[in-house]
């Protein structure tokens, strides 16, 4: 009876204990962690230090042709040794300095790379150098007839003022928050070479008549490559701590000279005419420059970084958090909500599952549901259908939150025909046109004695190739960030005639630069937007990256060929900080497509050889026609209107228009027509490719100066 009595007993207790726990909420499973999922856009800034070496510098000293016992030709028999150039070497050293600046990346991961992570980054620092390469040398020559001498003393530094790359990188996941990289590819640069002259000019007693000393300091774009590896640590969800190590190496590339011409005294080198000689100092040569980045980053991860973590449970409940079951959520949102489930239930908490908020963003969107908005077809903001652009206007689409739209866009054109105002003139007639016009009164006047004497070069051609390089990035649908480079490559083709006054040809001379030309970075903001129109407007800023001391081999009218400052029209930039501004509005309505489109650059200041190019606007406004699925026929005119330079550089000096500030700037009017596709790809935006010819139609120009002949255009535009 006790025993039964007992049993009885721990059945009720165990039945009163079931029924008590069935009343108590139940308990919560500890909240698993989301992780990082390693995927989608970035940017950041970084800092750090930098170390190199620079090679040697190599210059040449010479006489300018400036000053009548020069440039008069009864001179020249006597002066002969006068020409010969006096050429140097300065030993290279190192570079030590800070740096600092920005990144811009994307990583890209799929299930078949497991840990692995890949991706591409590009970044841009600025260069604070603390100490610097140096070297000097001293030389002296005999070069007067009578005895006399110049004893030149040089020395000369290097610096790195900014540095970029573009690199690929690849990582492994050691852990789910800790990514460690290789990463490697194209490194750009900007390195300053100085030189220092001091003169020394004494009479064949060795008595000293006069010391001059000349300066020059040249900023040359060099470009090269670059490897290194890197830790990447996600300490928060959306935010990474990077450290990272690079070796870079700039290329001198092509010789690259910069002039610096000092006054000497009357009497200096027998000038007893009281004709005053200039004597002339160059770098002729960039060196490479290679050294070792070390620097620390902080990136913020624009997509959502989290990847849904837990067991099929917490999957289930994470896809219904839209509401699903509250009848609140739209189909659309229901589906993608239920298949949010559903992959949470069978994925067992694998990190590669993609978080929910993405599922209720798109459904919420109408996206995958009924009724779903169109998706733009070459990464324009989503929702609008793709509107066609001619290929020689850029900047006139956006991009959405996150994405990110690359182009390169290279053009070529031929510039034929001397033109004063509307009407062209022949090469003779050129010869007829005064070479100093009497409104540029601080122009050096190297005729001395005659300063009526006329132009003595004809251009006949000028070819010319642009490579342009966009990067657009979708900082929020409505304000997208914009930054282009280029490329340029000028070749001129003239006719020396014979003389100070005669009009006989005396044979063609060829001029040609090539090199980086400025950078554009621009700011795209959206003001109006909705199924067939858009506007928005672009603010930005030109940096001086272009150099404006190219210099170039030139034949004298004497029949000399000479070392010296390319003329304008071959100077790779600006020299100055330009403001960047204008609007574009476009629109599509079934298969047409329109546009008006305005550009305006204008200087910020004078630089540092002592001139600005005057303001300039652009407008174009072009219409397209769809002919077949992804195929458009465009159509543009195009009007320009370009001041005059403002200033001189008293390095650019030769009988030739382009030496001339007022020779500059005009009026010019050109149609252009065109083809665009779209090239469609399972799983990927499309490839735009486009292309456009065209020429003037009307030419007003401040003359006589070149007018154009005709223009090719073409483009090759990819998203993500």
């Amino acid at each position: 009876m006790r025993s039964l009595i007992l049993l009885s007993a721990g059945a009720s207790a165990f039945a009163f204990g079931t029924a008590l726990a069935a009343d108590l909420p139940l308990r919560e499973s500890a909240p698993i962690l989301p992780l990082p999922k390693w995927e989608g856009y970035y940017a950041g800034l970084d800092a750090g230090g930098v170390a190199a070496s620079a090679g040697p510098i190599g210059f040449a000293t010479a006489p300018a042709v400036t000053g009548k016992y020069l440039t008069d030709p009864a001179m020249w028999p006597m002066r002969a040794p006068f020409w010969a150039t006096q050429n140097g070497e300065l030993a290279g050293g190192g570079v030590a300095g800070f740096l600092g600046g920005v990144q811009i990346g994307y990583n890209y991961r799929s299930e078949y790379l497991g840990p692995l992570v890949a991706g591409v980054e590009v970044d841009f620092q600025g260069v604070g150098a603390g100490n610097r390469n140096s070297g000097g040398a001293t030389f002296a020559r005999d070069i007067l007839v009578n005895g006399d001498a110049l004893s030149n003393s040089a020395s000369g530094a290097s610096s790195l003022q900014y540095l970029g790359t573009l690199r690929g990188r690849l990582g492994y996941l050691v852990d789910p928050t800790l990514l460690v990289y290789a990463t490697g590819g194209f490194a750009f640069g900007g390195v300053e070479h100085k030189l220092a002259l001091s003169s020394l000019y004494a009479n064949a007693a060795g008595l000293p008549i006069q010391n001059a000393i000349g300066s020059l300091a040249t900023l040359t774009p060099q470009t090269g490559w670059t490897a290194g590896a890197g830790v990447e640590w996600m300490f928060m969800p959306d935010w990474s701590l990077k450290a990272e190590y690079l070796y870079f190496s700039l290329d001198g590339g092509k010789v690259r000279t910069a002039s610096q011409a000092y006054p000497l005294a009357a009497n200096a080198f027998g000038g007893a005419n009281g004709a005053p000689a200039d004597w002339t100092s160059s770098v002729v040569s960039s060196p490479r420059m290679s050294g070792s980045i070390a620097r620390i980053g902080i990136n913020y991860h624009f997509a959502s970084n989290v990847a849904a973590a837990g067991r099929g449970g917490d999957g289930m409940q994470k896809g219904g958090e839209g509401h699903a079951s509250e009848g609140h959520a739209s189909a659309g949102a229901r589906g993608r909500h239920g298949a949010g489930g559903m992959h949470g239930s069978k994925s067992k908490g694998a990190s590669h599952v993609a978080d929910a908020s993405a599922g209720r963003h798109k459904g919420a969107a109408g996206h995958e549901g009924a009724g779903g908005g169109k998706e733009g077809h070459d990464g324009e903001h989503k929702g609008k259908v793709h509107t066609v652009v001619p290929a020689g206007v850029y900047g006139a689409h956006m991009v959405g939150a996150g994405e990110a739209r690359f182009a390169y866009t290279p053009s070529y054109g031929v510039m034929r025909g001397n033109y004063v105002g509307s009407s062209t003139i022949a090469p003779y007639q050129v010869t007829q046109i005064p070479w100093i016009p009497n409104s540029v009164f601080a122009l050096p006047n190297f005729f001395a004695a005659n300063p009526t004497r006329t132009l003595r070069n004809a251009p006949d051609n000028m070819k010319m190739q642009m490579h342009m390089f966009h990067g657009m990035f979708g900082i929020t649908d409505w304000f997208n960030v914009m930054v282009m480079g280029s490329l340029s490559d000028k070749n001129m083709s003239m006719t020396v005639f014979k003389g100070p006054n005669g009009s006989t040809p005396l044979g063609p001379t060829n001029s040609a630069t090539q090199g980086w030309g400025d950078t554009m970075l621009q700011g795209l903001v959206r003001l109006y937007e909705d199924d067939i129109h858009h506007l928005h407007v672009n603010l930005g800023l030109s940096l001086p990256t272009g150099s404006i001391s190219e210099e170039i081999i030139h034949m004298h009218p004497s029949g000399v060929f000479f070392q010296k400052r390319a003329y304008y029209g071959l100077q790779l930039g600006t020299g100055t900080y330009d403001g960047l501004f204008g609007f574009t509005y476009r629109g599509k309505l079934d298969a047409w497509s329109w546009g008006v489109i305005y550009r305006g650059r204008a200087a910020l200041g004078e630089n540092q050889s002592g001139y600005l190019r005057g303001l300039s606007n652009e407008i174009s406004a072009w219409g397209a026609y769809d002919i077949a699925s992804g195929l458009a026929a465009t159509g543009r005119v195009a009007a320009t209107i370009w001041d005059r330079i403002h200033g001189h550089d008293v390095l650019i000096w030769g009988a030739q228009q382009g030496t001339v500030p007022d020779y500059q700037g005009g009026e010019r009017v050109k149609l252009l027509g065109g083809l665009e596709y779209l090239l469609k790809s399972e799983g990927m935006k499309p490839i735009r490719i486009a292309v456009e010819a065209g020429a003037p139609v009307y030419q007003r120009l401040n003359g006589p100066q070149l007018g154009q002949s005709w223009e090719l255009n073409t483009a090759l535009n990819f998203g993500f």
